[in-house]
This record gives C-alpha cells, structure tokens and sequence, in this order.
C-alpha cells in the first residue's frame, strides 16, 4: 500500500523531501489517511456551496441535474453499458509478450456478503459518481495476501474530502487500507457545468411556462380615473392569471377600465431549438454524442452514419474514458499483483468488429 500513498503523494505535487516528512508524520497517527490528489491544485474537498448555488438559491445536486431529461438520459446510456460490460484480469508473458488472462478474483463478480449490492449495480452507480462529481469510493475487505476479497460502493452522500483532503465516511478518516478511491477523468459535471445545466433548467421552466399560459404577453392597462393601490394591482393579476390558467379554457372577464393589450408570443420553434440546443450542450458534459441524448448536431443531416458506427463511436468518445479510469485504478499494485491488469472486455460486449460490412454474393 505504500506503493499508492507514495504515487498519490507525488500526484499532489508534493517533493521527494516533503513526502518523506509526511510519512513519517502519518506513520505516527493511529490510522494513516488516503489524500486526494487534487486538493492542492483544485480544493475539490473544500468546496463551498455559495460557489455553485443558482441566482434563485437552488444548489447544483445531482438531483437537480437528472432532472434534465438530456443528462438523465446521457447517464441512463453510459453508466449502465458499463456496469454490464465485464471486468478481466490480465498478466503480461514476458517471454511471449502478450497478455493472457488469468483466473478473475473473488471480488470481480462477487458482491461483498454484508452488502449484497450485484457487481453490475456496483460498477453502473461507481460511473454515476463519476460523471457527476468526478470521484467514486470502494470499501474492501482483503484476504491475508492483502488483495481484496470483496469490494463495496460507498454511497456518495456517505462520503466526503474534509478540509486537509482525507477521505471521511460519515465524518471519520478511514485507513487507505480500507478502501479504494477511483478518480474520474474529470472533476464532474456538478464542478465544471453549472452554467450550461442552469441553463437547461432555464429553457425547462420557460416551456412550462409556455404550457402552463399558452398565450401572448399580457399587459392590463387600466384606464380609470382613481389610483390602484399597490394591494389592488397585485390581487387583479392575481384573479387574471388564475382566470387564464383556470379549468375554463383560459376565459378571463376585464370591466371598462381594464383593458388588456397583447404582447408578441413566445416564439415556439424557439424554445424548441433552444432546448435541442441545450441537450446538445448536457451530451458534451457527458462527452457522448449528441445522438446518444436524441438531440440533433448542427448539419447532422449531411452526416451519413451506420448504427454500428454510431456505437463504435459511443463506446470510443464516450464510455471509454470512464472505462479507463476505473481499470487504470483498479491495476494499481494494492488491488492485483504486480504485472497484472484490470480492464474491461469490450470486444466480448460489442463483438467482432467488421468495418466494411459482411460479405455478400454478387
């Protein structure tokens, strides 16, 4: 395990000086600590919620950013294609030099017994950690080899950075011989996309608004001699707008003195451009393509594309990175021995590839 203390040492930018007095200072608590590598350079672990509220006051949650129906759905196509793709283990032949696949350990597709969550749950939720927040954690309980026996996903509202950048599950460091931290290959969408999501909610709200009073803009233009209060402007639209959005067909009564003078209405093909618009932008959070959300590209009529193409193209820009991630970690020397590697069988989930179609008789 020092093997990883030392690379995530280095990866914080720590010198060779700095990370022998660490050491030794973690050698000296009780329970040494994982550190996350991105705390000095990005303070992941201390970010403030002030820093992505919304001009209404509305954090930036993974709730609020399913309910985009663009990312729900960029998630529902990434996350579970790779949960349902299998994990292997490969060892180099250096005589040979090729890998050959060895026998998969216990804890590839077993779940651990006090928590049985099925592999395939276990590694669909690690990418939602993923894309939404960039960091996923595995709890372990190891054989006396000190590889792992059986691993579980640690909810991520369970587990957080505290203020020096430890891992913490509810509130307490735990030992980085407990548990497997998996960096993302980015620092989530709920990090670096609020703008584009607020956005999104914003094209959301203004089509319900749309629905909810499909009519022009309205101005009630009062034509009496005496002033209206305050009380009285604001309980008169209340009676129109509750009229117009009313069981009876959007019928409203104005007297002699009230006139009501329309405005230009929403521009329909608008708000539908805008919203494809927006669930193009959700898909390159994501980084899949547009397709992949239903949303159009611009020019994607002249494109010419095969379905088998478009997966390949899934699987290339869009899963891969994810899959990359998880087997880079999972390959480090405290979870298969040295000279072995985790990764993932994509040639078996999606089969031989044939870039020029089948063959066919003249």
């Amino acid at each position: 395990m020092g093997a990883l203390r030392n690379a995530l040492q280095l990866m914080s930018g720590a010198t060779p000086a700095d990370t022998t007095q660490l050491q030794a200072e973690r050698l000296t608590r009780p329970n040494p600590q994982i550190l996350s590598p991105w705390t000095p350079q990005t303070g992941l672990s201390t970010i403030v919620w002030a820093d992505i509220f919304s001009e209404a006051g509305m954090p930036i949650t993974r709730t609020v950013a399913m309910s985009i129906p663009a990312i729900a759905k960029g998630r529902h196509v990434v996350a579970p294609k790779i949960g349902a793709t299998p994990l292997r283990v490969l060892k180099h032949d250096a005589e040979t030099q090729t890998d050959a696949q060895v026998p998969d350990p216990g804890w590839i597709n077993s779940p651990d017994p006090t928590c049985p969550v099925p592999p395939f749950h276990r590694m669909t939720w690690t990418v939602d950690d993923l894309i939404f927040t960039g960091w996923s954690l595995w709890s372990r309980v190891d054989l006396a080899t000190g590889f792992p026996q059986y691993v579980s996903r640690v909810p991520r509202d369970d587990w957080q950075f505290d203020a020096e950048g430890f891992v913490t599950i509810q509130g307490e460091q735990v030992s980085s011989e407990r548990v497997i931290l998996i960096p993302g290959p980015h620092e989530g969408i709920l990090n670096f996309g609020r703008t584009a999501i607020l956005h999104a909610r914003q094209l959301l709200a203004a089509a319900a608004r749309a629905g909810d009073v499909p009519n022009p803009n309205v101005e009630l233009h009062y034509t009496g001699d005496d002033e209206l209060s305050d009380a009285e402007i604001t309980e008169l639209l209340r009676y129109y707008v509750a009229a117009r959005q009313g069981e009876n067909g959007g019928v409203s009564f104005t007297n002699s003195v009230i006139e009501s003078k329309y405005g230009p209405s929403m521009d329909a093909q608008l708000l539908i451009d805008g919203r494809n618009a927006a669930a193009v932008d959700m898909a390159r959070l994501i980084g899949i393509a547009a397709a992949m959300v239903d949303a159009t590209a611009p020019k994607a009529s002249l494109n010419y594309e095969t379905t088998q193409g478009r997966g390949l193209e899934h699987t290339e820009y869009g899963v891969e990175p994810y899959m990359q991630a998880i087997e880079a970690r999972l390959s480090l020397d405290d979870v298969v021995p040295r000279g072995s590697r985790v990764r993932f069988d994509i040639e078996q989930d999606l089969g031989p590839v044939q870039p020029t179609g089948p063959v066919v008789e003249d």
